[in-house]
């Protein structure tokens, strides 16, 4: 209840003063009883007040008291649990350290193996490709030795058709050059008796002309000695006449066998001229034709003898190589054997490396749980002997320690509980998100990082992003994700530390520069796009009821 606050009027009033003043004196003195009343009610307040800070002062000075007991305790408890699992810390380190070396001289061993049994299987393959090789080799020769043979063949058909050829080509030279002798004798019997017969068919003509001129001249004379009557010897003169005549016919006949004579000889030489001139051509051209022959039976000769001599080399070779394809065949069947033999011995290694891997896993493994254990211990109570030095928490509650393996439930309000045996603290997660993509879970021990795409259609590219995570604001991580990252929609992504990508699939990633992504009771985990701007976060709190 509040002060009424008092009303005063300015002006001239306009109703009667006195009815205005005892109305004054009546508010104030009404106002005078509620302001004791009020202050009676503030006073009981405050000695109230009082009495619960004399209360609180009290219960101050006993938590003083318990805090200065704790912080004895306390003080000589941490030191003792340093002294006490100070060794079992180092052993554990140096077992841990020593196991890492183990796993990596046993990873590379199956790695040199698979090295070894990659090399042998390419000297392997070598060696069949260099067979496979020399055997087509081997069948080009024989293909080329056959194709030779076929060619061989077909030159020694076509020498003895060259040689049949020749034969035949000279038996028809003789055969022509007894037909020419034989036409040319005949040529010369036909020119003779031609000239023979135009001889005596001239004659005849000259003769029959001569005593048809005789006649008609004996006629003619008989006629006019019949009209004159004079008497002639005609005896006598049929004689001369006869004679003259016959003289006449003879020095014709001989002018014209003479002309003839010098004619026919003149024709004959140029026929004689002309068959010598084809006959020297024939006999030139089956010289040509002769020496070609020869030369091409020399050519084949000198091929056959050529191919003959690659035949012997080829031969060779193709008996070398025989016995070289032997050689290697033996060489190549102790080579399988014994390279059997070897990837036998180390698939017998492999499985002996992989079961002692397994054993050393599920023993790092365990060992890496309890040493996550002690370091999440440890940083507990690094982190309450820090808030007990630095006086900032008021209410602390004792941590008793028990080594065990934590048992972790998640509800649906991003709040896991821890517990082990008495201890018991909480958990809480905050995410936030600009877009589709989203810090999905960060692990507990630090082992991974997961990003989804919470998007129904649209694959999104996390080139050259970066994840930012900051532990107890001191110790700060930084990893670039991939140049060309896409992540899918709809999918998920781990990104693994260096020492914890045992359980990884193909298409998650591994950190490689760190061991751990770190523990710790507040823990920041904030994504950056390429630019730099905020797109998701993570907030981990460790909370002690």
């Amino acid at each position: 209840m509040g002060l009424q606050p008092l009303r005063v009027e300015r002006g001239i009033p306009k109703t009667n003063v006195f009815l205005d003043r005892s109305r004054i004196y009546s508010s104030i003195i009404d106002q005078h009883v509620n302001d004791k009343h009020e202050l009676i009610q503030l006073n009981n307040r405050f000695a109230k007040y009082t009495d619960r800070v004399k209360q609180l002062e009290i219960i101050n000075k006993k938590l003083v008291r318990d805090i200065n007991e704790l912080s004895g305790y306390w003080s000589s408890n941490s030191t003792r649990i340093k002294l006490e699992y100070e060794p079992n810390l180092q052993n554990i380190r140096q077992k841990l350290n020593q196991t890492t070396g183990d796993s990596v001289q046993i990873l590379r061993r199956p790695e040199r193996a698979e090295i070894d049994r990659i090399n042998y299987k390419h000297l392997y393959d070598y060696n069949q490709q260099w067979i496979k090789q020399r055997q087509a080799k081997i069948k080009m020769l024989e293909a080329t030795v056959k194709e030779n043979q076929v060619e061989l063949e077909h030159l020694h058909h076509l020498m003895n058709d060259s040689t049949k050829n020749l034969e035949k080509c000279r038996t028809e030279m003789i055969h022509s050059m007894n037909e020419i002798d034989r036409l040319t004798i005949e040529l010369d019997s036909g020119i003779k008796a031609r000239l023979k017969v135009e001889h005596e068919k001239c004659t005849l003509k000259e003769k029959i002309l001569f005593l048809s001129t005789i006649h008609k001249e004996e006629i003619n004379e008989l006629k006019l000695l019949s009209s004159i009557h004079i008497d002639i010897d005609l005896t006598t003169f049929y004689k001369n006449e006869l004679k003259d005549a016959t003289r006449k016919i003879r020095d014709d006949f001989n002018k014209l066998a003479h002309f003839q004579q010098n004619q026919l000889k003149n024709y004959y030489s140029i026929k004689v001229e002309e068959l010598v001139q084809q006959s020297q051509q024939q006999q030139k051209q089956i010289k040509d034709e002769t020496k070609n022959s020869n030369k091409s039976i020399i050519t084949m000769k000198e091929t056959i003898t050529e191919r003959r001599k690659q035949l012997n080399i080829l031969e060779n070779e193709n008996k070398n190589s025989l016995a070289r394809i032997n050689e290697l065949e033996i060489i190549f069947q102790s080579l399988k054997q014994q390279n059997t033999d070897e990837i036998n011995q180390h698939e017998r290694e492999l499985d002996k490396l992989r079961r002692t891997l397994t054993s050393l896993t599920t023993s790092n493994d365990e060992i890496k749980c309890n040493k996550t254990t002690l370091e999440y211990e440890i940083n507990i109570y690094r982190r309450l002997l820090e808030i007990h030095d630095t006086n900032t928490q008021t209410t602390i509650q004792t941590y008793r320690h028990v080594k065990s393996i934590p048992i972790i439930r998640i509800d649906d309000s991003d709040i896991v509980q821890y517990s082990e045996s008495e201890s018991h603290y909480i958990i809480k997660f905050q995410r936030t998100s600009k877009g589709s993509i989203t810090i999905d879970e960060c692990s507990l021990y630090g082992k991974y990082i997961q990003l989804a795409n919470t998007s129904n259609t649209k694959d999104i590219s996390l080139s050259n992003w970066q994840i930012l995570r900051i532990i107890d604001h001191q110790q700060e991580i930084i990893y670039s994700l991939p140049k060309y990252f896409v992540l899918k929609y709809g999918k998920k992504v781990k990104i693994y530390a260096r020492i914890q990508d045992n359980d990884s699939l193909p298409n998650d990633l591994v950190n490689i520069t760190i061991d751990s992504w770190g523990l710790g009771s507040h823990i920041i985990t904030r994504l950056l796009d390429e630019k730099n701007d905020e797109r998701a976060t993570h907030v981990q709190k460790c909370i002690y009821p």
